[in-house]
């Protein structure tokens, strides 16, 4: 036998038995039995899927005063296969599951120790937002609700760090979050609550203010519900009818017929064009549906003018959600209504019996303040356009929002980035929102996923976001895939968009387009 091969083998073994070694329950709960997080480990076992890994899980309790019971989920490489990097993954909806096991997949496989938490609670204890004092009164869970809204990805990543020091020989490297939606909230909440915790941060779609998106939805039900007493509910034909007769005037606004409108904000489309007797179809609108969608792309607006949260965007209406959602803006709406609905009844007024399609007056400011100043509004706020601590650590973020986003509208985004852009530049001279945070949107793209555009984000992005911490290559461009249509595109840099180059290439490859401002 070859002597270098020999050596290569017994080098191998000692390596495997070493992992297998330090894979146990026992080894790893006498080194972290200790920790001042109160942690307790319930499996460790050794994983091959998709790549080999030991799986540890557990809870953490010392968040405050021994309440939380914040479970956790860390995959570890082997030594030979980590990449010295660690990877957080986020939530989504209320949490109360290991969630996104799809998104992190790809990155175990390419050497980073990933890690997942349930948020604190159960999705299966539909009670978790309120608690009973001694006097029997029926209380705010101030433990569950903070666990929720910032400390657990908080915990998960401080007791992920002192895991990887214990685990590997070796020094960990750099740390990066990943999430969308409710994940992208979490996100942008650590880098404005915790700035040093990760060195890069991708949030995706993220419902910062989570209080007036949720304002959002029961508004939309009441809207519905007045609809469907009044007149009647659209039809999924009628939203696919709606949403091709956008296609018809605004597909071409880019110069390419590929069913994908790049900036909706320039597709000037009347609606009124729907209504019988303007229209010859038999999908036409009644006067009360065309008021509806008309509401739907406004959004809710107060009585005294206030912009609650912004309206759908055209080129929304026809995105498809499986499994979860169905088809369009009515059962989008209808289902978010349904999950939210319950919820709210105990994170706003801590009363399962309340009418809270009824007690919610969108007119009514004391109502929203009211609403505003609850525990679960301020715990999982991300409204702090202020992120110069982030950055002056030398943390990156890249930010990202579908554009066809039928349930959290891309605009709130827009505007947050741009609230950020004036904060920091009047924070730190000389330095602008761009150096340190890219905001990148998807044409077509729907939430978090879906939709005719490119949607395939989790390994650009993550490429793009390490060569920027690592190589501080900022991304220019990234070049996103919808592998069910065979395309790809560049996701450009807001406020640029991505144009063709010229007319005679090939508009289903990345190549073909370039990223400019649109004057």
């Amino acid at each position: 036998m070859n002597a270098r091969f020999l050596v290569y083998l017994i080098i191998q073994f000692f390596s495997v038995s070493a992992f297998s070694d330090n894979c146990s329950l026992e080894y790893i709960d006498s080194l972290i039995s200790n920790s001042i997080y109160g942690v307790t480990l319930d499996k460790v076992e050794q994983g091959s899927l998709p790549a080999d890994h030991c799986l540890l899980e557990g809870n953490i309790a010392n968040a405050e005063n021994s309440l939380s019971n914040i479970k956790f989920r860390y995959r570890l490489p082997p030594n030979g296969a980590w990449n010295n990097k660690f990877l957080v993954g986020g939530n989504g909806g209320m949490g109360g599951l290991f969630q996104g096991n799809e998104r992190l997949v790809g990155a175990l496989e390419s050497g980073y120790a990933v890690a997942q938490t349930d948020t604190g609670h159960s999705n299966n204890d539909q009670e978790w937002l309120i608690t009973t004092n001694e006097k029997g009164q029926v209380l705010a869970n101030s433990v569950a609700i903070e666990d929720f809204g910032h400390r657990s990805i908080h915990l998960l990543t401080t007791v992920g760090k002192q895991l990887i020091d214990i685990f590997y020989a070796d020094d960990l490297d750099k740390s990066y979050y990943l999430g969308c939606s409710q994940g992208g909230r979490q996100g942008l909440q650590a880098m404005q609550m915790y700035p040093s915790d990760f060195d890069g941060i991708i949030a995706g779609a993220p419902v910062f203010n989570l209080t007036r998106q949720n304002m959002a939805q029961v508004w939309y039900q009441q809207e519905l519900n007045n609809l469907e007493r009044e007149d009647k509910l659209l039809t999924i034909e009628q939203f696919n009818y709606i949403h091709s007769s956008i296609l018809n005037v605004c597909d071409l606004n880019d110069g390419v017929d590929d069913n994908i409108i790049n900036n909706p904000l320039q597709c000037s489309f009347d609606t009124s064009q729907l209504i019988c007797g303007n229209s010859d179809s038999e999908l036409c609108l009644t006067n009360k549906q065309h008021d509806f969608i008309e509401k739907a792309y406004e959004g809710p607006i107060s009585s005294d003018g206030q912009q609650i949260a912004p309206g759908r965007v055209m080129g929304s209406e026809g995105i498809i959600i499986p499994n979860t959602f169905g088809v369009g803006w009515a059962d989008l709406l209808r289902t978010n209504a349904s999950i939210i609905v319950p919820t709210l009844k105990l994170a706003w007024y801590q009363d399962p019996n309340i009418n809270i399609l009824d007690e919610f007056n969108i007119n009514d400011r004391s109502s929203i303040d009211f609403i505003e100043s609850t525990l679960y509004s301020r715990a999982t706020q991300a409204i702090n356009p202020n992120v110069s601590p982030f950055i002056q650590s030398g943390g990156k973020a890249i930010l990202f929002h579908g554009w066809a986003d039928p349930g959290v509208p891309a605009l709130a985004t827009i505007d947050f980035y741009n609230s950020m852009d004036s904060v920091v530049s009047s924070m730190l001279e000389d330095e602008s929102i761009r150096d340190s945070v890219r905001l990148f949107l998807g044409p077509s793209m729907g939430h978090c996923s879906n939709g005719e555009g490119p949607n395939d984000w989790v390994e650009p992005l993550l490429d793009a976001l390490d060569s920027w911490v690592v190589n501080d290559e900022a991304p220019d461009s990234i070049n996103v895939s919808n592998n069910e249509r065979q395309i790809s595109m560049p996701w450009c840099p807001y406020p640029e968009e991505a144009k063709v180059k010229a007319g005679n290439l090939d508009t289903s490859k990345a190549d073909s387009f370039f990223c400019s401002i649109t004057n």
